[in-house]
């Protein structure tokens, strides 16, 4: 892999961009750069978004933070019939830069490939594909140029920039994600830090220039691959949204309540369930926040309303204490949802009907409470 002019006149350097595919691991999209030699005709992609699932405990190091990815090196054509395979879109910008310095960003890529710095540790937001890219070209680290920058107004946080421009068609994942990262994820983001995802990689480099002559990073774009758009169901993506599912299953505990018998026991067995999986939920974030190394995790306000201690009162026996617990852990739950606009955390819509579901089971308590407490105090 040597380019055939010690000048770098013989290279072609662009940056591919690639559209969200249909799984959790595609659904960011991804940003690669193809270096192209017009004398040897080699056409190569540097891609840092590989990851070994050979790697022992792959499994294991993903929950705990711990993963590593890869900078792989591929043919264009294998690089693109994969992508054609998967239905997704590739765009190709140009990068303007005059031999000299294609030669420099040509020798990162093929030193970090053969050394060390072909292994890096992954960061969903400050080391991935695309902020890999970024620290060549722009930054303390850049091999070329001083680039000048646009004036920057912030207008996406990290969480709210992964959610408006690839997660909007899949709430659930939006939902998950929402739960189990942070508020760190919630403060406006410079330019820079825009362009951990590639969609903003490519926007944001495009309104970039050379200080010495004004000249643009990157040329127009091409388009080298479209996807077939895929029919979707709105209706039924509506009603199996998590506020729809959610909302459902509020209906139904009220539904049972009125139609149950022994309203006491129903109520108790519905308590039990939700409270298992709420309390349950609770421990997985507390897990993610002090249990591994994923720095986004942590400083999770949800657990304000999703409260491991959730899963006291499952193994209580029935008495006063029990309800009491269920009262302020509901309470909380319910002050937390009420002034959510305080808290320095941005909450998934789903959460309110998994509160009001508590709320009713809270609800349902108080109205199925023994007689018999309130006849204790007259005890001797």
């Amino acid at each position: 892999m040597r380019a055939q002019t010690p000048d770098g006149s013989n290279l072609r350097i662009s940056l591919l961009t690639c559209s969200k595919g249909d799984d959790i691991a595609s659904d960011f999209g991804h940003s690669a750069i193809r270096v192209t030699d017009t004398i040897s005709g080699q056409d190569i992609v540097f891609n840092y978004g590989t990851y070994d699932f050979e790697a022992p405990h792959f499994v294991l190091k993903f929950m705990r933070g711990q993963m590593d990815y890869l900078l792989s090196a591929c043919y264009f054509q294998d690089f693109i019939r994969s992508y054609l395979l998967d239905n997704r879109a590739v765009s190709e910008r140009e990068l303007l830069l005059v031999p000299d310095d294609r030669m420099k960003v040509y020798a990162t890529l093929v030193n970090a490939w053969q050394g060390p710095g072909r292994r890096y540790r992954y960061d969903y937001f400050r080391n991935n594909c695309a902020t890999k890219i970024r620290d060549i070209l722009l930054g303390p680290t850049s091999v070329i140029p001083e680039l000048s920058t646009p004036e920057h107004t912030p207008e996406y946080t990290f969480r709210t920039a992964y959610g408006e421009l690839y997660l909007y068609d899949v709430p659930w994942l939006m939902f998950g994600l929402d739960m189990l990262m942070g508020s760190l994820l919630d403060r406006p983001i410079s330019f820079s830090e825009e362009m951990y995802l590639p969609c903003l990689l490519e926007s944001n480099l495009s309104e970039c220039a050379f200080l010495a002559d004004g000249q643009p990073l990157l040329a127009e774009r091409k388009i080298l691959l479209e996807n077939e758009p895929v029919e979707k169901n709105a209706l039924a993506e509506c009603l199996t949204s998590p506020e729809a599912v959610f909302s459902a299953l509020c209906v139904i505990f009220v539904l049972l309540f009125l139609m149950a018998r022994d309203k006491s026991r129903m109520v108790r067995v519905s308590s039990s369930i939700v409270h298992v999986i709420i309390g349950l939920v609770g421990v997985l974030m507390l897990f993610m926040w002090f249990g591994t190394e994923h720095y986004w995790t942590g400083a999770n306000w949800n657990l304000l309303w999703a409260s491991p201690l959730y899963l006291i009162p499952v193994f209580m026996r029935g008495s006063r204490r029990r309800e009491w617990l269920i009262y302020v852990l509901t309470g909380i739950s319910v002050l937390t949802m009420v002034l959510q606009c305080f808290i320095p955390q941005q909450l998934n819509g789903a959460d309110m009907p998994i509160v009001v579901l508590l709320a009713l089971i809270a609800a349902g308590t108080l109205l199925t409470r023994p007689s018999t407490y309130k006849k204790s105090k007259y005890k001797r």
